[in-house]
């Protein structure tokens, strides 16, 4: 009996031992990714021969990452590189999470996981360096720019914003009617006529969807400012669906808003290209999101209470018009 025991456990120690194990080494850029731009990482992995490892793309970031396409090459059979290009959404150090895999062969089916890799995110423009002053020179005479050409210029630009505002108001997405059409609309109505009102503006070029899904997305989150509390317009993505959260947003909601902002994020950010289809289906996604919002925001009131007394359908003596002969 004693001998069958020991057996035994050496048979689970020597199956533990065959499991069999991939090690990874990461590649990353030589200069450090800019927000918003694309850049690749690489992931070199060796596993024992007569497996195949796969990636698991439900482990592809969301949040400070998006990834617009990931390659694998095999080198022999027992190794191989896979290529990922993402797009950074946050800026300062952020860490790209790992990566699942699963390793399939003879023993079975196994998981492993690649490092993570901490990237960091520069902004789109870098501080100079000043150059060094010259010093002990002198020009000939003194001269500079008289205080009063400053306030012209800051007196113009307050009328340039004042004047590019007016406009903006009056074309599409502010959050008021026209003059003449009475009191700002409710955000959810004003949010629906600006789709209306994007879609006829002539914005849309297929061949630079960028300015057309910046406004779409500005209507989103103007709407999510007025009817959800949300200061959206000032938040990444990932700040965004983190203050989502906390208003304790159905699972639906949260998963659409975050595959409609993704998507805008990478056509306004990465240069994702759109087709006149995609920005059709992308609109009626965000007609969706915005009616399942603008239910959980501001539900319809309870129907009023029924009048006791006097059965339904029947009229009370009691309020009958005065001067009725009957």
């Amino acid at each position: 009996m004693l001998l069958r025991a020991l057996a035994a456990l050496l048979f689970c120690a020597a199956a533990v031992q065959a499991a069999p194990t991939v090690s990874f080494s990461v590649s990353k850029p030589a200069e450090n990714p800019v927000l918003g731009e694309p850049f690749r990482l690489e992931f070199e992995a060796s596993w024992p021969a007569g497996y195949s490892l796969a990636l698991d793309t439900s482990s592809l970031p969301t949040g400070d990452f998006g990834v617009l396409e990931y390659s694998f090459k095999k080198r022999g059979d027992n190794g191989g590189v896979f290529r990922l290009k993402a797009v950074p959404f946050a800026l300062g150090v952020s860490t790209f999470p790992a990566l699942a895999f699963a390793l399939s062969g003879p023993g079975g089916e196994y998981s492993a996981r690649a490092p993570e890799v901490p990237v960091e995110i520069e902004p789109f423009i870098k501080e100079q360096t000043p150059p060094t002053e010259i010093r002990d020179i002198y020009p000939p005479f003194a001269f500079g720019v008289p205080r009063w050409v400053w306030w012209l210029a800051a007196l113009l630009a307050a009328a340039a914003a004042l004047l590019w505002w007016y406009k903006r108001r009056r074309s599409g997405t502010g959050n008021a009617g026209g003059p003449g059409e009475g009191p700002p609309l409710p955000p959810y109505e004003n949010a629906l006529r600006g789709i209306d009102r994007l879609l006829a503006s002539g914005t849309w070029d297929e061949a630079a969807p960028k300015n057309f899904y910046a406004e779409l997305a500005d209507i989103y989150r103007s709407y999510l400012a007025g009817e959800g509390g949300v200061d959206a317009q000032l938040m990444t993505t990932a700040d965004l669906l983190k203050a989502l959260n906390k208003k304790k947003l159905p699972a639906d909601l949260i998963s659409g808003s975050r595959v409609f902002s993704g998507k805008a994020d990478l056509v306004k950010f990465a240069r994702l290209p759109a087709s006149e289809t995609e920005r059709d289906s992308d609109i009626e996604r965000l007609r969706a999101l915005l009616g399942g919002l603008h239910g959980f925001f501001a539900p319809p009131p309870p129907p009023p209470p029924q009048q006791r007394g006097t059965p339904c359908g029947m009229v009370s003596p009691y309020n009958l018009p005065k001067g009725d002969g009957r």
